[in-house]
């Protein structure tokens, strides 16, 4: 649902009085909602506490990567003036430079005379838009600090799902495994909660995007959840796509991209790339190719956003599409102008966290139901990559496999970062051609790649091993998830129980070792997990 301000006009004063802990509560209500939707306002808001901070002798948090790019942009666009030269502006007080030069006297005479408040104590409104982990200075010993972050979430900790309850009355909560703090969320009208089965954390920790299987149906409901509060709006239903399983946040959490595949005439499998919106909870459909999937966000560069397609035909390939940060998500032209790279014969690439390293896959393909799989020669390959791009490298993930018959090759797998980079996971690999050797590579297994253990290439030894049954009951791989070093895999593993319709194991494994830490287990359904980036 888009959210819309009361405000006709910027409220700078606010924003400013937001600074010093002088705004009522109804007024920070209101405050916190503009700022949800107003990106001016957001920049403004920055501003003001760089300002603050820069007087105040205490360090400064460093600009935004794209801000240049972003004031270059408004500039040629001639767009509406900044807030420093607007009528009612902070400076529009008669400003000469004089003027302006004693205020900033006075702010720092002030300033001095103040004790800097605790660490994570500012006077800034809560919520994603306006959140900050810096220090700041306080001239009012009543400023409000800013709220911890949901569930008390911390770098490093992990965060799974936990769906308890009958089919009639099911239950969907969030839960910090280290505190134990929860929240409970609330089905958007005429929704009911399924098993859980995919998971994204946005980057400031306050929204969580995730998959829910419809029973019955066998379609995804896609939902983005505000773990404030729990309220949860849907973002689209799909087909369960071989490849159309990745829920991408922008590193800025503006946009989740997500692929749609319905499940309905003319051609169940065709696909396309959505975004959705956070600031308005709307979801737009921006390929209409009907074999388009959501690869990866790349480095936003001159103000563009940058988002990467993976496009499935008998010879695949994938697109990098460019728009303006300042402009609404739309249906892109992967043949036009708005295409910024393109590249013939490499299929859905997956950047690094930081940057640097992307995987990508090579093969044949062929369409069925299940979408665009690899029909021969489907192998995931590592890759170099600079501004965004891949260097299309050829340096194969699996160290020990090899296409020797054309039916060798993975159909279709599941590929994972670690927050660092440094790690990576490979699961869900269906390998219909001769075993190497007998039992490898395993559906069902999970392989882990590590640069700082030596081991960054894959083969049969990097299994992570995991019991195979649950009192009796084989077990399913349903998700995974690598903790933000690499040297751990939190496992949702699925157990078929009738009067439930599904639970759900959820395990903390070390990649090294074979002793691990069941988080939740059934008859609740547990999982799956995601990991706060660490420090």
């Amino acid at each position: 649902m888009t959210r819309f301000s009361r405000f006709d006009r910027h409220p700078d004063e606010l924003i400013s009085a937001s600074l010093t802990g002088d705004l009522s509560a109804a007024e920070r209500r209101d405050l916190e909602v503009h700022l949800d939707a107003c990106e001016e306002c957001r920049q403004t808001l920055d501003a003001f506490r760089a300002q603050r901070e820069l007087l105040s002798g205490l360090h400064v948090m460093p600009a935004p990567r794209d801000l240049e790019a972003r004031v270059r942009s408004q500039v040629a666009a001639g767009g509406e003036s900044p807030w420093w030269r607007r009528p009612g502006g902070i400076l529009a007080l008669g400003g000469t430079l004089a003027t302006v030069a004693a205020a900033a006297l006075l702010a720092i005479v002030v300033l001095n005379t103040v004790k800097s408040v605790p660490p994570g104590a500012s006077g800034s409104p809560s919520g994603s838009a306006v959140a900050s982990g810096s220090t700041t200075a306080e001239p009012s010993a009543t400023a409000s600090p800013v709220p911890p972050a949901p569930l008390g979430l911390q770098p490093g900790d992990m965060a799974y799902f936990s769906l308890t309850g009958p089919k009639e009355s099911r239950r969907l909560d969030v839960k910090n495994q280290r505190s134990g703090e929860s929240v409970q969320l609330v089905a958007p009208a005429g929704a009911s909660w399924g098993a859980v089965e995919r998971a994204a954390l946005s980057p400031d920790n306050e929204r969580m995007a995730f998959a829910v299987l419809n029973d019955g149906k066998g379609t995804w409901s896609i939902y983005v959840a505000r773990l404030r509060d729990g309220t949860t709006s849907a973002a689209g239903e799909t087909l369960p796509l071989a490849f159309g399983d990745r829920l991408l946040w922008s590193d800025d959490g503006r946009f989740l991209a997500l692929t749609i595949a319905p499940d309905a005439a003319p051609t169940p499998g065709t696909s396309n790339v959505w975004i959705y919106e956070a600031a308005t909870g709307v979801t737009t459909e921006v390929t209409d190719t009907g074999n388009a999937y959501a690869a990866s966000w790349g480095t936003r560069l001159a103000g563009m956003e940058l988002l990467w397609i993976g496009l499935g035909a008998a010879d695949p390939s994938s697109v990098a599409v460019k728009w303006s940060q300042d402009t609404a998500p739309h249906v892109f032209d992967l043949t036009g102008s708005d295409v910024a790279e393109k590249k013939g014969g490499a299929f859905l690439p997956l950047i690094s966290p930081n940057g640097t390293s992307a995987i990508y896959w090579q093969g044949t393909m062929q369409f069925g139901r299940d979408g665009w799989t690899f029909a021969s020669g489907g192998l995931p390959y590592f890759s170099g990559v600079q501004q965004g791009v891949p260097t299309w490298g050829s340096d194969a993930v699996f160290e020990d496999l090899s296409v020797t018959g054309p039916s060798d090759g993975f159909t279709s797998g599941s590929v994972t970062w670690s927050a660092n980079s440094e790690g990576y996971a490979f699961w869900g690999g269906r390998w219909p051609g001769i075993p190497q050797p007998a039992g490898y590579p395993d559906p069902n297994a999970v392989y882990v790649g590590y640069a700082a253990a030596g081991h960054y290439h894959l083969n049969r030894d990097s299994r992570v091993a995991y019991g195979p049954t649950y009192q009796g009951t084989d077990l399913y791989l349903v998700d995974v998830a690598l903790r933000s070093d690499g040297t751990m895999v939190a496992l949702t593993l699925g157990l078929p129980t009738p009067e439930f319709g599904a639970s759900a194991l959820l395990e903390l494994l070390p990649v090294a070792g074979d002793s691990g830490t069941d988080v939740g287990k059934p008859p609740a359904w547990n999982g799956p997990a995601v990991f706060v980036p660490a420090n």
